[in-house]
This record gives structure tokens, C-alpha cells and sequence, in this order.
């Protein structure tokens, strides 16, 4: 995916029967890359029907340097690993959505992902500001 081979990657990951968060991530990633928004957030919000229910989304078990260029920096996105920390795909996942609802005009959903996350994602509060 990271080399631009955007089509393949969707046609593959689509084929996977039962895809998982990291599967629908990854082929609404490939969505995003090209700009096509609306199916990349179909994608998300079904990979989002897919996350853990968690209450703890913060990134406090980073260390102190890469947890301030999470939240103060890092305005990229990239593919999801197969096996990741639930807390951290449900980051990424949501990271990712915010960016595709803006893309959208949908600022009502931007606003309930940053409340989500806390509002300490300088990238989604950028969102919201524009």
C-alpha cells in the first residue's frame, strides 16, 4: 500500500472473507488515498461497528516524546498492522474518519470523534476550526 499500489491492495483486502478493523481500515485507507471519500467513510464507520468497546482511547502509555507528536504533530495516516493494541486501532481508526468526515463536510461528526478522543488531537481540532 505504502508504494501507491492503492487498487491492488483494495481488490486483495476486499476479498477477504470476514475482514476485521484492520482489514476495512486499511481498505478505506486505500479509499482515502485517491479521494474517494464516501467509500472509505462507509468503511470506517463498518470497521468502527467492529472496535473492542473501550473507554480508555488515550495515549498516555506512550512515552512522553511520541505521545506529544501524536497529539501535537502527526497529521499523516498510514496502514494498520494486522495485529495491533485495540486502544491504538481505535486511534488510528477514528483519526482517519475525522479527517474523510471533513472531507465530507460532515462537521457534526468531526466535533463527536474529537469529543471522543478527548479533543487533544491537534489534527482534529484543526478539523473543526477550518
Amino acid at each position: 500500500m505504502e508504494s501507491g499500489e492503492y487498487g491492488f491492495a483494495y481488490y486483495c483486502l476486499s476479498n477477504i472473507e470476514n475482514p476485521d478493523v484492520a482489514v476495512l481500515y486499511n481498505m478505506a485507507y486505500c479509499c482515502y488515498r485517491i479521494s474517494w471519500y464516501e467509500q472509505s467513510y462507509s468503511l470506517l464507520k463498518d470497521a468502527e461497528m467492529k472496535l473492542p468497546g473501550l473507554k480508555d482511547v488515550s495515549t498516555d502509555r506512550l512515552p512522553a516524546a511520541f505521545r506529544q507528536w501524536e497529539l501535537e504533530t502527526n497529521d499523516t495516516f498510514s496502514p494498520m498492522p494486522a495485529k495491533v493494541y485495540p486502544w491504538m486501532s481505535v486511534i488510528q481508526l477514528f483519526r482517519l474518519k475525522a479527517e474523510v468526515a471533513s472531507r465530507l463536510q460532515l462537521t457534526a461528526e468531526v466535533r463527536s470523534i474529537a469529543s471522543y478522543l478527548g479533543g487533544k488531537f491537534s489534527h482534529i481540532n484543526k478539523l473543526i476550526n477550518q
